[in-house]
């Protein structure tokens, strides 16, 4: 029993990540939060823990080394850094194993000897024998059943209240997305064309209302606007992603045309009492000049992240939320210039991760 209780502890404790994408496709990640509970859902706000309130200063968003190359690492694995450590997972082709690699603070961990894999909507802990690689530091393969697996997550715990995760999957967002469209590629582009708009309703499950600093009249409809990269200033794919989201659209009168910054959310059912991931990526707009683009995110009216948008490469962020009420409501608030360049957001995703590891001995 002493291997199992500790991991009562695991997300309560834990740290969460940043990264962003360098040239080559990889991520490179580092702390930025411990994890906060959100609203109640009756009026009673539980704020998060101060350093997931607090925004990301500029002047901690250095990078760690880039992470050694793993063999058949697909370009779509994304590794999340939990608690400090960074963990990149693959499917090793034509073998019955995966093959993981876990950093802290760029330093390979040795001597690990629990992990587990993660399964289906209700976040099943399996209990999976993890073996060293050798000549790979920080590097061990798991042996596992994938047959029939669209896909599931592997945690390695590297301290006795921490864990590193990294969800496998074979292409596109994760089957454990609770939203509904996070990468935004529903939505119609017609022929030739690079944006489309659309007043928000019951059609679509994003929403959107235009913010305090918009320039829409008061009462005006919310407008929601996709794009793709034939758009200027816009940018490349994603995760082989080919649309996303724009926060700075125009107003719903059109007529005037005036530019319109506008907060747009979604809101999930979830299981109380249940952590859940928050990831998403996020970029600048570029040919915008010295102009401020900055964005708020907000699970249940807490604060996540509040930024300015300054990297017009892709960066993810992730976050661990508790979640008290039977649903949970993720915003995207654009606070900067309404001048039709703002914040792009792409591949939302929150994940159930259980209430705490529901231990299922390996066979």
């Amino acid at each position: 029993m002493r291997n199992y209780w500790p991991l009562l502890g695991l997300c309560s404790t834990l740290g969460c990540s940043d990264a962003s994408v360098d040239s080559n496709g990889r991520f490179t990640s580092h702390t930025v939060s411990k994890p906060g509970e959100v609203d109640s859902g009756n009026g009673e706000k539980k704020t998060a823990a101060p350093t997931a309130e607090a925004p990301l200063p500029p002047s901690e968003t250095a990078m760690l080394p880039v992470d050694p190359v793993l063999p058949d690492t697909p370009s779509a694995s994304i590794p999340v850094a939990i608690g400090g450590a960074s963990l990149t997972c693959s499917l090793v082709s034509a073998e019955p194993f995966v093959q993981c690699q876990i950093l802290n603070n760029g330093v390979p961990i040795e001597g690990l000897t629990q992990a587990y894999m993660i399964t289906g909507a209700l976040a099943q802990w399996t209990m999976v024998n993890l073996v060293p690689v050798n000549k790979l530091p920080g590097s061990y393969r798991i042996a596992l059943d994938t047959a029939g697996r669209t896909d599931f997550g592997i945690a390695i715990l590297y301290t006795d209240d921490k864990a590193a995760i990294d969800w496998i999957k074979p292409e596109g967002l994760s089957a454990f997305n609770l939203l509904v469209d996070g990468g935004f590629e529903h939505p119609p582009i017609a022929a030739g064309a690079t944006i489309t708009q659309f007043e928000s309703s019951d059609a679509y499950a994003w929403k959107a209302i235009p913010t305090a600093n918009s320039n829409c009249a008061p009462g005006s409809r919310g407008i929601i606007e996709i794009q793709n990269s034939g758009v200027e200033g816009s940018k490349p794919t994603l995760l082989g992603s080919t649309k996303w989201l724009e926060l700075d659209a125009v107003c719903a009168d059109l007529v005037t045309g005036n530019t319109g910054n506008m907060l747009v959310y979604q809101e999930a059912n979830v299981v109380a009492e249940n952590y859940y991931q928050v990831r998403f990526s996020l970029a600048r707009r570029s040919n915008d000049g010295t102009n401020l683009q900055s964005i708020i995110v907000r699970a249940n009216g807490v604060k996540l992240l509040t930024q300015e948008s300054v990297n017009t490469t892709w960066t993810n962020h992730s976050f661990i939320i508790k979640a008290t009420a039977a649903k949970v409501k993720l915003e995207f608030e654009e606070t900067g210039f309404a001048n039709r360049f703002g914040t792009l957001v792409d591949n939302v995703q929150l994940i159930n991760l259980g209430l705490y590891p529901q231990i299922v001995p390996s066979k």
